[in-house]
């Protein structure tokens, strides 16, 4: 899962002692810190077949996020494909909304979410947007995901 935005500021913010002592709140902690000063920069988003601004990208081939929040339904770890997950507007009541649903498991049926599968996303932007990936900041855009054609066999003993 790597993704640019919003979500990649927090991973960048969150504090490492705060994180050992109480988990997975720092995000949320930090989630609130970002929030009310976070500057919202377009992203030029591009696929195979498309081509469109947004403000929050996710790139996934997991089904959850942050853990145990189902992102989305359909995608899963052990199937081919990648979903690319987007918001286009990404006010202080939108991340109220997108947290409120993902906590109640309903983002999957959001309608401030767009959705696609692809193979290949390119980010770009103007300005600098934090990335991450698996939960690790990253750097900034740009940033290329890109699909493996290989599969990877995991031996857990």
């Amino acid at each position: 899962m790597a993704s640019a935005g919003f979500d990649a500021e927090v991973v960048e913010r969150v504090d490492t002692r705060l994180k050992k002592l109480v988990g997975r709140f720092s995000y949320a902690y930090a989630a609130i810190e970002v929030a009310f000063g976070y500057r919202n920069y377009d992203m030029e988003v591009t696929t195979h077949d498309s081509k469109f601004l947004a403000k929050l990208v996710i790139v996934t081939n997991s089904r959850y996020y942050g853990g145990s929040f189902v992102i989305d339904k359909e995608t899963s770890a052990l199937t081919p494909g990648m979903k690319l997950i987007f918001v286009r507007d990404l006010s202080i009541i939108t991340l109220i909304k997108l947290a409120t649903d993902l906590l109640m498991g309903k983002l999957g049926d959001s309608s401030l979410v767009g959705r696609m599968p692809v193979r290949n996303v390119q980010l770009r932007s103007q300005r600098d947007i934090a990335t991450q990936i698996d939960g690790d900041y990253l750097g900034t855009t740009p940033m290329t995901v890109s699909e493996c054609p290989e599969t990877i066999e995991v031996i857990i003993g």
